[in-house]
């Protein structure tokens, strides 16, 4: 929420407009609960769509949602295996996994997870589409270190959900003086607030 406040402070004292969205209220609120049905209902063709376009086969394996566990209350330790239409739940177990190089330890549970009740989100190579479609997003700029996932969300976008995906504009990989990533989760990004101090 850090960057979120320093980029929302930015657009303030530029005095643009806008509507602040949150991922987990977009959740909570069912916002992307027709999403999230439709594209677990088409599952198995995402899965080998994924594993076309990126080589990335985990998805042939399990679904592209991720339960909070009710039992340890984490999230990506959770691993979704089948999707109950009619009831609109999905069967996970919590296990072990790994993100980036850390190895996040599961509890172990099972469980079944409703997916209106917003305790849970998409996997980020299908959330984009989802999104884009109940905002009604004709717009989306990315970097291209992402490229691979704007590729699976378009054609989620256009295939599965029937919407068109939007109008791109695809920017570089900046790194710093010392050959680093200049990244938002790295926190070495330049804010609005430094652009407007000295870029003006």
């Amino acid at each position: 929420m850090h960057m979120s406040s320093l980029l929302l402070e930015g657009l303030d004292d530029l005095g643009i407009e806008y509507e602040f969205r949150r991922a987990k209220d977009t959740y909570e609120k069912g916002i992307l609960t027709d999403q999230i049905h439709t594209i677990l209902e088409n599952s198995s063709k995402i899965g080998d769509k994924i594993e076309e376009l990126s080589g990335q086969e985990k998805f042939q394996k399990m679904l592209p949602y991720f339960p909070v566990c009710e039992n340890c209350d984490k999230l990506y330790t959770t691993e979704s295996y089948e999707y109950i239409p009619n009831e609109k739940k999905v069967k996970y177990r919590c296990k072990d996994a790994t993100i980036g190089s850390n190895v996040v330890k599961g509890c172990g549970h099972e469980g079944i997870s409703d997916i209106t009740k917003g305790h849970g989100k998409l996997a980020w190579k299908v959330e984009f589409a989802a999104r884009w479609q109940a905002f009604d997003v004709r717009f989306e700029a990315y970097g291209k270190d992402i490229m691979d996932s704007v590729k699976i969300n378009d054609w989620v976008s256009d295939e599965i959900l029937n919407y068109p995906h939007p109008h791109h504009v695809k920017y570089e990989m900046f790194l710093d003086k010392g050959g680093k990533k200049i990244s938002k989760s790295l926190g070495n990004v330049v804010t609005s607030q430094k652009w407007l101090k000295y870029g003006t």
